[in-house]
């Protein structure tokens, strides 16, 4: 019966080059194999970003649909009869897709936008004419064409990959 010991094997990697280059080739093959694997990883999350931007921006552009363009930065209050037939639309639209929150911005002034119509209820229900920050892909927006967001952003109402969409007059 043989026993390898540490001491043997030691003795033939210093003696056989050819085991050198067999482990060398080994561990290249590890290490290369890592690489790709990182990269399609990398790769892979790409693409589902892309793919949920793409869902955001459509399902964003849905939802601009059911807003009357020409009543809805006029409503005086959440109180008016417009206010809440457009926010049930928007919390019906809420309930069949899924999205988290379903509501309509308007630009004030050059760095900040408000809330108009909220679909949500409850406590994150965001009051009409509450103050939001305006992002560079809500200006995409503003200007005729729909957004996402680049990244998974974190506010106050959680992590969330947020679309947009112009509503027409």
């Amino acid at each position: 019966m043989h026993r390898l010991s540490l001491g043997s094997i030691r003795g033939l990697f210093s003696h056989s080059i050819k085991a050198k280059l067999i482990f060398s080739m080994i561990g290249l093959c590890i290490i290369v194999s890592l690489l790709i694997g990182i990269s399609f990883a990398k790769q892979s999350q790409q693409v589902h970003i892309e793919n949920i931007r793409d869902n955001a921006m459509k399902l964003a552009s849905a939802a601009a649909l059911l807003i009357n363009g020409d009543t809805f930065v006029s409503i005086p209050s959440e109180d008016d009869p417009e206010y809440k037939r457009q926010a049930q639309l928007l919390a019906s639209f809420q309930k069949d897709t899924g999205v988290q929150f379903v509501y309509t911005l308007a630009k004030k002034g050059d760095a900040k936008t408000k809330f108009i119509i909220d679909g949500t209820v409850g406590e994150d229900h965001s009051p009409l004419n509450s103050e939001y920050d305006l992002f560079e892909e809500m200006k995409i927006a503003f200007a005729g064409k729909p957004a996402a967001d680049q990244e998974i952003t974190t506010d106050q109402w959680g992590s969330v990959l947020s679309g947009y969409a112009p509503i027409r007059n």
